[in-house]
């Protein structure tokens, strides 16, 4: 997006103003492999995810995975608005940690694009940066170690029904794909 003078990158006016300000934070609304402290500290950036604000529900959202990943074709984590709630833990982090780590990670912005939602955190409605798919398919069954991330990072904070539910979401997309690949 180009405003006057300036292009705007992510075409993310809110995103680009908070950018401008390094020295600020920022909450940010993991959902899916993100809240996996093991993966991020192997990544070395474990320094950026100390501080958990929280738990957050996302209203009016549901968690899919709806984005193919280029390296071997399976699912991988999104947020879809067709009602439903989605949980996740909230960080704050330093706005750098963005640019060094999480673009990168999340292959921002073609694979996913960052975005402001509000969730509800702590008893209060607030505003956090997350990412969403850029590019949504057919949902279809993530790899086993992505599994992994989702509820290692899970286990501890997000409700237990949650939790239950996303392994049961993820064991019916590997028995839809055993059954379309058995055909």
């Amino acid at each position: 997006v180009n405003v006057g003078e300036r292009i705007i990158p992510n075409g993310d006016w809110k995103e680009h103003n908070l950018l401008l300000k390094q020295n600020d934070s920022v909450l940010y609304f993991a959902y899916g492999s993100c809240m996996d402290q093991k993966r991020i500290c192997e990544a070395g950036f474990g320094h950026y995810f100390r501080n958990i604000h929280g738990v957050g529900i996302l209203t009016n959202y549901t968690l899919r995975f709806t984005r193919k990943s280029t390296e071997d074709g399976m699912g991988r984590a999104d947020i879809v608005e067709e009602g439903g709630s989605v949980e996740g833990k909230v960080y704050k982090i330093p706005v750098n940690a963005l640019e060094e780590y999480l673009y990168g990670r999340e292959g921002a912005p073609k694979a996913y694009r960052p975005t402001f939602v509000t969730i509800e955190c702590n008893g209060k409605k607030v505003q956090a940066l997350t990412f969403v798919v850029t590019n949504k398919m057919e949902e279809s069954a993530p790899p086993q170690w992505y599994q992994d991330e989702i509820l290692r990072g899970a286990k501890g904070y997000l409700n237990e029904d949650y939790i239950s539910k996303i392994k049961s979401q993820m064991k019916n997309l590997e028995n839809s794909n055993r059954k379309i690949g058995g055909m």
